[in-house]
């Protein structure tokens, strides 16, 4: 297999994470509206017999919901960084070959980089957390 060729599966893989990690990023914050706003109806519903842990979990589940939506901003801006100030070495001339490592990038933009994947780990955990103890909610009241 030539280099060339290597390469270009290396580049196809890059862009289905690339769009699986979107398509992942898209679905927790649509969980997370949907818990808030699932909160929100219960609580305002006037014929549900609401039992008494409802208001302690509940504040838990939409402080966790926020949250993620939270680590999923903090998540875009520091790609967003990072990824404006490799360009901008870019245009500078100072990296001609892109590696992700910190003596090619620079101490901030690797910090930015990581640090982006470190909130979408972040945000994966406290989703999958948030969603159980959602769920565990839901069958208290239903």
């Amino acid at each position: 297999m030539s280099k060339d060729a290597k390469r270009d599966d290396l580049d196809v893989i890059a862009a289905e994470l690339d769009a699986h990690s979107g398509s992942l990023s898209a679905s927790v914050r649509v969980i997370a509206f949907a818990m808030i706003a699932a909160l929100w109806a219960i609580s305002n519903a006037t014929h549900l017999a609401i039992p008494s842990t409802f208001s302690n979990v509940g504040i838990w589940v939409f402080l966790l919901s926020v949250l993620i939506l939270f680590l999923d901003f903090l998540q875009h801006l520091s790609g967003y960084w990072a990824q404006s100030t490799i360009y901008d070495k870019r245009d500078k001339g100072t990296i001609k070959k892109l590696k992700y490592t910190r003596k090619k990038l620079g101490f901030w933009p690797w910090i930015g980089y990581r640090a982006s994947f470190a909130f979408f780990v972040a945000k994966l955990v406290v989703a999958a957390g948030t969603s159980v103890l959602f769920l565990m909610l839901m069958a208290e009241i239903f």
